[in-house]
């Protein structure tokens, strides 16, 4: 990753949705070429799951006690957490917001649930969304990409 100094999300997050988009066009031999080059690591791959797990199932025990109606997701990347938040926590996609610096991802998200509100959203530049009246409001894995991340919670 660039310097804090030098990184910009939006720039960053286009890239590498580009890449994907490139990748996922790819033929078969350039996607089995790229798998042997990149050598990823396995044990990171499988320590993030197990973080993600821990705190889909803490996240899913706090929401029982109250559960909510509608979520924010910042950063919504591939819709993980919008999955999670409508399947299995119940929330109302039409009375949700999903946000991302980038349209690419909030395509992908729109395709499956094409009931939610999205919108391009940059935390550390926009004002929050219009009526931004949430019971819940997720951003995992965002507010390290920024410069001064308790600033861009507002």
């Amino acid at each position: 990753m660039q310097s804090m100094s030098t990184y910009e999300p939006t720039e960053f997050w286009q890239r590498r949705w580009n890449e994907l988009d490139d990748f996922l066009n790819s033929s078969s031999e350039e996607i089995a070429a790229h798998a042997v080059n990149k050598k990823l690591d396995e044990k990171k791959i499988r320590r993030a799951i197990k973080r993600y797990a821990r705190i889909r199932t803490s996240l899913l025990a706090a929401l029982a006690e109250e559960p909510p109606q509608t979520f924010w997701d910042a950063g919504t990347g591939t819709g993980y957490w919008v999955d999670f938040l409508i399947g299995e926590a119940g929330c109302i996609p039409e009375q949700s917001l999903a946000t991302d610096i980038v349209a690419e991802p909030l395509a992908f998200v729109s395709y499956r649930w094409p009931q939610l509100i999205t919108r391009i959203h940059d935390l550390t530049k926009d004002e929050l969304p219009p009526h931004c009246q949430y019971d819940v409001a997720i951003a995992v894995g965002v507010l390290h990409h920024h410069k001064h991340p308790l600033g861009a919670s507002h």
